[in-house]
């Protein structure tokens, strides 16, 4: 494993877990995150929150390489490395937003929702002041009849943060 300046990378693939077993010894971390569902015959399952997307740990070299191999057929599986939109280049994401869509999207499914603070219209820019998630910029969208904090990962996805107080919010 390569690791001159280790970052975080999102990859599409067309089969998480033989693309993870052959990444695992490659990369420092990968994470795949799931969600609680229930299977036709009743019982609860894990299934990706994002289908085919996982994220790595790793080298920017190290990622270009594996694209390379999917592309030669040298690895398990087809696999695209996500980029940005707008630019077409591999960007890493952000130790904070990984960070944070790590904490969400551990084993608690519950979203936030932000009570009756008038200075919290949709589409506010807020910042939260305290609490397990101080420092991380959001804006308030409304999700299923309630208002939520939402804080979006570049060319990825959107995340609604678990509950969270008003009065930890600041305007910004």
């Amino acid at each position: 494993m390569d690791t001159d300046s280790l970052n975080w990378y999102a990859l599409k693939t067309s089969s998480l877990n033989r693309t993870e077993d052959f990444l695992r010894p490659l990369c420092s971390d990968i994470y795949v995150p799931l969600a609680a569902a229930k299977h036709p015959s009743g019982k609860s399952i894990l299934r990706p929150l994002i289908p085919k997307v996982m994220f790595v740990e790793t080298s920017q070299k190290q990622v270009e390489t594996f694209e390379r191999l999917a592309k030669e057929k040298l690895s398990p599986e087809w696999l695209k490395i996500l980029r940005m939109p707008a630019f077409d280049i591999i960007e890493p994401i952000p130790a904070k937003q990984m960070h944070l869509f790590r904490l969400l999207t551990a084993d608690d499914g519950t979203r936030c929702q932000v009570f009756n603070k008038t200075t919290l219209s949709h589409g506010s820019r807020v910042r939260v002041t305290g609490g397990v998630f101080e420092g991380y910029e959001g804006y308030v969208q409304r999700i299923e009849r309630n208002r939520h904090v939402v804080v979006k990962i570049d060319g990825i996805c959107c995340i609604a943060l678990p509950f969270i107080h008003p009065d930890l919010l600041m305007t910004i």
